[in-house]
């Protein structure tokens, strides 16, 4: 019988009930030994497990009965198929807690028996799925009884001494003894561990599973001392971890107060290194904070702050936060920005440079000071453009402004600073993030501009379509593991998680993000910010959301070592995460994660998919059309197309201008490239091939790169081919540079 059918057809009340029947009935107890049974078990499994150990009942008719009552085939077995056999690895099986046993070769479909009957009730069916898919077969369970495999045992010791040599026999004569017995044990008390044993997994993963890699026997072969070698979230997350790889685990058991004596003895090297850090921290805080002979200076009363008393008045007193009501107009134009500042009027001047941005759509203000004036400038669409050019005077004084807006400290100018604020225009809510950064002639400013009312935008919206849509709805669909985005700064890596997160959002499960900073507030969410200042990174944030119960996790940006140890970790013991790490392309982050020291093969067991993109600007369709491009343009496009066999008619084109768009664009659209975790690829990354190698192997298995994915874009009408190539640069195509 399939896994499947084995869970499915019979509840644990139903079978316990059944088999206290079948006992009657078979005469295998009496009805006066019935309530002294029902003591000694609630489950099926429990009372069969009792009345094994007394020793006064036959082994076969009980477990026959145990067969019977959970709707699990019995077998009396006489004889092994060496072709089953050879086709599950002895350590694996042994796991598993079953032999195999037979194997119909033309249907697929080998038969295993359990080698303890009483535990069927807590057969791991998702492990055996994911078996089933690694080995290409349905695995069909059935139940056997101690008696017949000691008495197969016997009959192939026999044989071989009788055959003399007879290295099947002799092989299946080794296996069934490996299935009837435990795993071996270890004292760990008289072992000298290596750190670099044990760090082969991750300190939070082996607390977990109560677990330590005590010996390394070479790159893929690891000795395990395990409390409880047979707990199903153990078997579940070596299966993991072997299915893509070939590393090896020699599973012992050890006693549990050993294995915690020596996770204590990994915690304090951990905390060691932890305390490390966060010293290093305090020193840079120590080194950047002002004296107190310097905050005297200003020759005014501070506030707990650290504020000036003026100041804090400042900040309590602050203007109408709807601009539209502050500057009593709905629109502003250029023109009115010089007439503010003509008028010497900066609060006027600020609110109208951030009234006109979001008009214009901009991502950021600029606010940039030189020698003799300072320059405003928008980054609209990923591209920035001047939009006033005021005079040197008026540096201080904007620079005060922006930071009473953002509750920072205005007589602080030795050191950047972060605020927010928020503002309204009209009924749109915008959240403004300031960061200051001192420069030679005085402190330069950078707003980022984030909707609050803006709705996530669909991942279909955002420019996945075709096959790499189809995958990254394939890795979202799996109940645990790691999503990638991956790119620059500025490439849309974040949107993209949001999206993602958006769509998976739903009451029946607990999302939690860890973000620097939060840029889109989500109903239903549970979002954290990080206070690194303060010794709190995406490490030690990511330790507490594991405690908060999470089953998706967003992390915003993998940075470290720690973060991506912890991060596989999560994954690999059921969480869904999501995170960004910045490299040039998907295949470039399986070598950045192992460059940050975590094991090749913790990589390959918890990486589900790997989406590497870019941000096009889309062409204006009220003035699009077709354009001519050179021929090597064209020549180039149908060689990418033919290596996806794409036969789309190949047309380009471009925006002339107009009052909708200035310059022919409006908006942006990702394009995009999504690596899944192959059996190849997990290989490769085994071995630490390179990014070119395993992007190669990637674009063989099917994987449509940015740049092609741009071109489909232009060709439809989307984008120009100019952005495509303008933004595809600097990342591989088909193993070459673009």
């Amino acid at each position: 019988m399939a896994p499947t059918a084995t869970r499915s057809t019979f509840t644990r009340e139903r079978a316990y009930s059944s088999f206290l029947s079948l006992l009657l009935q078979k005469k295998i107890i009496r009805k006066e030994d019935l309530a002294e049974v029902k003591s000694k078990g609630k489950s099926a499994e429990e009372v069969y497990q009792f009345l094994s150990s007394r020793g006064d009942i036959p082994d076969e008719p009980l477990a026959e009965a145990l067969a019977s009552a959970v709707e699990v085939p019995y077998v009396r077995l006489e004889s092994l198929d060496p072709k089953a056999l050879r086709l599950i690895d002895s350590q694996l099986a042994k796991r598993f807690g079953f032999i195999p046993f037979d194997f119909d070769q033309k249907a697929k479909v080998l038969q295993v028996a359990l080698t303890s009957a009483e535990k069927i009730g807590s057969v791991n069916e998702a492990a055996l799925r994911s078996l089933e898919r690694k080995l290409g077969v349905k695995i069909e369970l059935n139940i056997t009884s101690k008696s017949a495999l000691e008495r197969l045992a016997r009959s192939y010791a026999q044989k071989s001494a009788l055959a003399g040599v007879a290295r099947n026999i002799s092989e299946v004569e080794s296996r069934v003894k490996q299935a009837t017995v435990s795993p071996d044990s270890i004292d760990l008390s008289d072992l000298s561990i290596s750190p670099e044993a044990l760090r082969k997994l991750p300190y939070e993963l082996c607390e977990k599973l109560k677990v330590v890699v005590f010996k390394s026997r070479g790159e893929k072969d690891f000795d395990l001392a395990a409390a409880f070698p047979s707990e199903p979230k153990l078997l579940e997350v070596l299966e993991s971890i072997e299915k893509k790889t070939d590393i090896t685990f020699r599973v012992f058991k050890a006693d549990l107060g050993q294995i915690e004596n020596v996770l204590a003895n990994y915690r304090v090297v951990l905390e060691k290194l932890s305390e490390q850090k966060r010293m290093e921290v305090e020193a840079k805080r120590a080194s950047l904070a002002p004296s107190g002979a310097e905050k005297e200076q200003a020759g005014q009363p501070k506030g707990e702050g650290g504020e000036s008393q003026e100041t804090k008045a400042k900040i309590e007193s602050m203007e109408e936060p709807d601009l539209v009501k502050f500057l009593s107009k709905e629109k502003v134009t250029t023109s009115d920005l010089k007439a503010y500042a003509n008028a010497d009027n900066i609060p006027q001047l600020m609110a109208g440079v951030i009234m006109m941005a979001t008009a214009e759509r901009a991502s950021d203000i600029h606010v940039e000071p030189f020698e003799k004036m300072v320059r405003v400038r928008y980054r609209v669409d990923g591209e920035l453009s001047d939009v006033l050019m005021l005079p040197a005077e008026m540096t201080s004084s904007i620079v005060a402004r922006i930071k009473i807006l953002g509750k920072m400290k205005i007589d602080e100018q030795r050191v950047p600073q972060d605020g927010r604020f928020d503002v309204k225009v009209k009924d749109a809510l915008t959240d403004i993030r300031v960061a200051t950064l001192p420069t030679v002639f005085g402190e330069k400013i950078v707003m980022r501009l984030l909707s609050k009312t803006k709705e996530l935008e669909k991942l279909e919206d955002l420019g996945l379509d075709g096959p790499t849509y189809d995958r990254v709805i394939e890795a979202m669909s799996k109940p645990y593991g790691v999503i990638l985005s991956t790119g620059p700064t500025g490439s849309g890596k974040s949107t993209t998680l949001y999206s993602i997160i958006f769509q998976l959002n739903h009451p029946e499960v607990n999302i939690v993000t860890l973000e620097d900073p939060v840029e889109y507030e989500i109903q239903g969410i549970n979002q954290v910010q990080i206070k690194p200042q303060i010794g709190f990174g995406f490490a030690d944030g990511l330790r507490s959301i594991l405690r908060q119960d999470p089953n998706i996790i967003m992390v915003g940006e993998i940075r470290d070592k720690d973060t991506a140890e912890l991060a596989t970790q999560a994954a690999l013991t059921g969480h869904l995460v999501l995170s960004t790490l910045h490299t040039n392309t998907a295949a470039g982050a399986l070598p950045r994660l192992y460059n940050l020291g975590v094991e090749p093969f913790l990589i390959t067991s918890a990486t589900n998919a790997v989406i590497g993109q870019r941000l096009v600007r889309k062409l204006c369709p009220n003035c699009k059309q077709e354009t001519e491009v050179p021929q090597s343009v064209v020549f180039e496009t149908k060689k990418e197309f033919e290596k996806i066999n794409l036969g789309h008619q190949i047309k380009f084109y471009k925006g002339r201008g107009c009052d909708n768009c200035k310059n022919g664009f409006k908006g942006r659209i990702g394009i995009f490239e999504v690596l899944p975790m192959s059996d190849e690829i997990a290989n490769l990354v085994i071995s630490k091939r390179s990014e070119n190698e395993i992007f190669t192997q990637a674009v063989k298995e099917g994987m449509i790169t940015m740049r092609q994915d741009g071109l489909i874009k232009a060709v439809k009408g989307l984008t120009s081919v100019d952005e495509v190539f303008r933004v595809t640069t600097d990342v591989r195509e088909g193993g070459e540079g673009g």
